[in-house]
């Protein structure tokens, strides 16, 4: 029945506001709270800790606030919505046992990725900053243990890893004050595994620390895109 009703949801929104799009001014925002939002619900589902429960709460309204001010409020405030009722469902394979987890994880992101339908593509030619190379990542890496794992994932690991070392490497010149302390905790998070697997909690910590860092120093939205420049092309 689920399935029926991502499937309906996808389809009402696709014919009935087909052409209402955010401001890309608007977007680079909304995108980088949405991979916050699946971030945390995914280490949320990993053993129902309600910590990450809060603070993907707090994303949300994070990104509540940010659709607000997109053309296209409400297609995503509905698409919002509608997630978190599939989220609410991942809580209950904890709270009420009702649910079974692959498949309400996997419908919670199938309702969140139509966010992306009603974006406007980036066309400015600028690289992802760091700070959205490690969302990525981090969803990327924390999703291996889950349905949502891709065969593809472990080479775009590797690429997005390599890729944010020559961005961090950049650091080294034009900010050399946080240099050392983000050098020093992505060093950290690349070391976070046992036995093959990631470790999640020493593994987000080092991601906080990091986006922190950086959006101290740049502001939340820049994540260094205006001052790191890799000579490579992003591997997402």
């Amino acid at each position: 029945m689920r399935n029926l009703r991502v499937a309906a949801t996808a389809l009402s929104l696709s014919l009935i506001l087909p052409l209402s799009f955010a401001h890309a001014d608007t977007s680079a925002n909304i995108r980088s709270s949405v991979l916050d939002v699946e971030r945390y619900l995914l280490l949320y589902s990993d053993n129902g800790d309600e910590r990450f429960w809060a603070q993907m709460s707090k994303a949300e309204n994070q990104l509540s606030e940010q659709i607000k001010t997109a053309k296209s409020a409400v297609t995503l405030e509905a698409i919002l919505y509608t997630y978190q009722e599939h989220a609410g469902d991942v809580r209950a394979v904890y709270s009420k046992k009702t649910h079974n987890l692959g498949t309400a994880l996997n419908q919670a992101f199938e309702i969140l990725e139509l966010l992306d339908t009603f974006l406007p593509a980036d066309h400015s030619g600028s690289p992802p900053g760091i700070s959205d190379n490690l969302r990525t990542l981090a969803v990327l890496d924390i999703r291996q243990d889950t349905p949502l794992a891709t065969a593809s994932d472990r080479e775009t690991i590797d690429s997005l890893t390599r890729f944010i070392s020559s961005q961090i490497d950049s650091l080294a010149s034009d900010h050399p004050k946080i240099y050392p302390q983000v050098l020093q905790r992505w060093k950290y998070l690349q070391t976070a595994q046992r036995d093959g697997k990631t470790l999640l909690y020493p593994f987000n910590a080092q991601i906080e620390y990091i986006l922190t860092k950086l959006e101290n120093c740049f502001g939340p939205a820049s994540g260094c895109r205006k001052v790191l420049k890799a000579e490579a092309d992003p591997p997402l």
